[in-house]
């Protein structure tokens, strides 16, 4: 049965008055390990039997909520439990010492004067429930409320007409209706590759990853999506090492691999297939490739790859419009000895490396 507290030790956030009060740490390690203990146990609670419960899909997104936040709570008072145990400044080993010894008594009735001069001050109300409901009231009303819009029905369903308008508006994909772009919007790679290299497929695709993660957080509150993100994303970076993402990676050597062999410039140019420009409207939508890829691309083909992120976009956003032979000198890289500067004009004019214009 849940335990009363008596009014001069709790009542509606009398916990933390009566810490203010008094500075007592062992008291304040106490009070922590019996919030500790109850929201262990109301998780276990809420939680229950798994091989006995059915609940339906709505119930459960509910129920994980409400255990994710309990355990929000437990996480926050098991780190401050640890940092007084852990007695940086030596303060708990001085109110243990102080209970002992001749000056013992002194420093139990300064203690007892503290407190009676604290609730002198402070009229705090008489406990009328008991704790274990008045402390995971308080755990639950101050959490974040979790809404959901009308088309996703508490978690049941996606929303992402947004998202399929976003869709709908880049250039090169094929027009199809809500329900069909729900089957296909997880199929990234069936976009064209043109389509896939500019700026507002990059937002629209930054849009999706946000509403996705977003969603499973609301759905899934108690999957450890941090560490299963990190993993792919880790998996992903070996693969990109090994040369493995086909769709962006020419042959099977690694970025840095096939930039050690590009000649004599003495610089490692990542091949991630050149920067598709038929679909650019604006120089800034090539800044979203950032300063290296865009360096790389100006360099492979014989342009300057210096200066600010704008510089190159619009350096490279020439090529809209004008040729590679006409570009102004002001803009083309300086010969190296050995040819380099052929060599990447070569690669536009002899096909090595396709230009997607």
């Amino acid at each position: 049965a849940a335990r009363c507290r008596p009014a001069h030790r709790r009542g509606r956030g009398s916990a933390a008055g009566s810490a203010a009060m008094s500075g007592q740490l062992l008291e304040q390690a106490r009070a922590l390990h019996e919030d500790l203990e109850i929201l262990e146990r109301s998780m276990y609670r809420e939680l229950g039997d798994p091989a006995t419960q059915r609940l339906k899909r709505v119930d459960t997104i509910a129920r994980d909520q409400v255990v994710v936040t309990m355990l929000r709570a437990h996480t926050e008072r098991a780190k401050r439990l640890a940092s007084i145990y852990e007695d940086s400044d030596g303060a708990r080993r001085e109110e243990i010492h102080a209970m002992s010894g001749s000056g013992v008594f002194n420093s139990f009735y300064d203690q007892l004067k503290q407190i009676r001069d604290y609730h002198r001050k402070h009229a705090l109300p008489a406990a009328t429930e008991p704790y274990e409901k008045e402390l995971l009231t308080d755990v639950l009303e101050s959490a974040p409320e979790q809404a959901f819009t009308g088309e996703e029905a508490e978690g049941r369903y996606l929303d992402m007409h947004t998202l399929h308008e976003l869709y709908l508006n880049l250039k090169g994909v094929k027009h199809i209706d809500y329900a069909s772009y729900l089957k296909a919007a997880a199929d990234v790679q069936a976009i064209p590759k043109a389509t896939a290299g500019t700026g507002g497929y990059g937002r629209y695709l930054r849009a999706l990853h946000d509403y996705w993660l977003d969603f499973l957080r609301k759905t899934q509150p108690l999957m450890p999506l941090h560490e299963l993100l990190a993993k792919s994303a880790e998996s992903f970076h070996d693969r990109w090492a090994r040369g493995e993402v086909s769709r962006w990676q020419s042959g099977s050597q690694s970025w840095a691999q096939s930039g050690s062999q590009a000649g004599n410039a003495g610089e490692a140019i990542g091949d991630a297939g050149p920067i598709p420009l038929d679909s650019v409207t604006l120089p800034s939508e090539l800044e979203t490739y950032g300063l290296d890829r865009l360096k790389n691309e100006l360099t492979r083909l014989g342009l300057k790859g210096g200066g600010s992120l704008s510089e190159r976009a619009e350096r490279l956003f020439l090529l809209r419009s004008t040729p590679l032979e006409d570009i102004p000198k002001q803009h083309r890289a300086k010969r190296l000895p050995g040819g380099a500067g052929k060599g990447a004009e070569a690669a536009v004019h002899g096909g090595a490396g396709e230009l997607a214009v």
